[in-house]
């Protein structure tokens, strides 16, 4: 039996005045004892209803809602309690014994996750990780006042007009404006397109160009660390991807070039995952361990591990993506996630995709903060353009939270990777 569970709830049957205070110290689970709780209960549910709070409506609303309280025990509560003046502090004391309890079952059940060979380390992890955050949860968690949330929202005002960044730029001047000055901290944004239509390369960019002020971490889930680090080196230089990942000897003036590429490249932080695949939990690991964290980029979605058996595609690819979403807000970061389109647009006279497009799971499109889609009309021409000559790519951000829809053109060199944008058009048909 608590002393200070029974404090709390003698405190409340003494002097409902101290439940303001209380409540800022306690939550009901947080008291073991069945009686004790019943009464907190009974007086917060009297409080919300502006109804009268004392002894006896106290023991009557406890009742009303099933506890069984006797008299003899509310009178030994107010007996026991030396004083209701002391009620936070009492409440403070069950609260740091309901941690330490509910501390004690974390590692029980950590002991018996890591003998479960069916569950991935990184899954465990990440669990543990939840559950010990939430053990200390303050009351009436996630919760604030109408005062506490303009205060935020003014001190996010303060940052813009100072000048600290809210935002993470793409890489392209147009496109940030068209999104509203960027990829906002705490957003997911969607980048879809068909297989071959340059949403890696697209990626690429938009991650280098948050690694330049801070880290950018990139899951590639298709391809390996030489391949994505060879079209790194050949946005940076010019270079063929083909010579760098096939071609054989390089000429002289192509070393030099590969060397200044890989010198201006180290510069950056951008991390790259060595593993072939990530589960949600994975990528969230890897970046609450990242300092300075910038940017995420997932390449691409319908790659992403789940951490549960037997989920179909579409299961799978929504639960993902609502994951994503909320490690975007606890990370304070935006995630760049990667997409595939379906064959859709292939029917459609002039090839061009919508988001009804996108492949595996409606809830990818609710999910998102925005959702730009690229366009590459040689990919359905017979044909097809050398490699080494430009061709357009265009890029319809078919929705935006924080700005406006719209088109922007491109020049995509398919040799090299190299995107270029060179034409913005607001509110654009999509």
């Amino acid at each position: 039996m608590s002393l200070a569970s029974q404090s709390v709830a003698g405190s409340l049957l003494i002097d409902a005045a101290c439940l303001l205070a209380v409540r800022q110290q306690v939550r009901a689970d947080d008291f073991e004892v069945a009686a004790d709780r019943a009464i907190f209960e009974a007086a917060c549910r009297l409080a919300d209803a502006g109804q009268a709070i004392d002894v006896v409506a106290i023991v009557q609303n406890a009742r009303k809602h099933g506890a069984d309280i006797s008299d003899e025990y509310a009178a030994t509560l107010m007996k026991v309690t030396p004083t209701a003046a002391n009620a936070a502090q009492y409440a403070s004391a069950v609260h740091s014994e309901a941690v330490r309890r509910r501390l004690s079952e974390i590692g029980m059940q950590l002991a018996e996750a890591s003998g479960d060979m069916a569950r991935t380390p990184a899954g465990i992890i990440s669990e543990t990780a939840a559950a010990l955050e939430a053990a200390d949860a303050a009351p009436q968690a996630g919760m604030c006042t109408s005062s506490d949330a303009l205060s935020a929202f003014l001190d996010y005002r303060a940052q813009l007009e100072s000048g600290q960044a809210v935002t993470v730029g793409t890489g392209y001047p147009g496109l940030d404006k068209l999104l509203g000055g960027g990829m906002l901290n705490q957003g997911l944004y969607i980048l879809a397109a068909r297989p071959g239509g340059g949403k890696t390369t697209f990626g690429l960019k938009v991650a280098e160009s948050a690694a330049k002020t801070g880290a950018c971490l990139f899951f590639s889930l298709e391809m390996s660390t030489e391949q994505i680090t060879a079209r790194r080196i050949a946005a940076e230089s010019g270079l063929s991807i083909g010579r760098l990942m096939v071609g054989g000897g390089l000429r002289d003036e192509e070393q030099a070039k590969l060397a200044n590429a890989a010198s201006v490249l180290s510069t950056h932080d951008f991390r790259l995952n060595r593993a072939p695949g990530a589960s949600v939990s994975d990528i969230a690991q890897a970046a609450h361990l990242a300092k300075n964290l910038r940017l995420v980029v997932v390449d691409y979605l319908g790659l992403v591990r789940s951490d549960e058996r037997g989920l179909s595609i579409y299961e799978r690819v929504t639960k993902n993506s609502a994951a994503l979403k909320s490690l975007a807000r606890s990370l304070n970061v935006p995630i760049l996630c990667l997409a595939q389109l379906n064959r859709a647009a292939e029917q459609r006279a002039d090839k061009c995709p919508s988001m009804a497009d996108l492949r595996d799971s409606g809830a990818i499109e609710q999910d998102a903060d925005a959702v730009i889609l690229l366009h590459r009309p040689a990919a359905y021409e017979a044909k097809q353009p050398l490699p080494w000559e430009a061709q357009p790519l265009t890029a319809i951000v078919a929705k935006n939270r924080h700005g406006n829809i719209g088109r922007l053109d491109f020049d995509f060199w398919g040799s090299s990777g190299i995107i270029m944008e060179h034409r913005l058009e607001v509110g654009g048909g999509v």
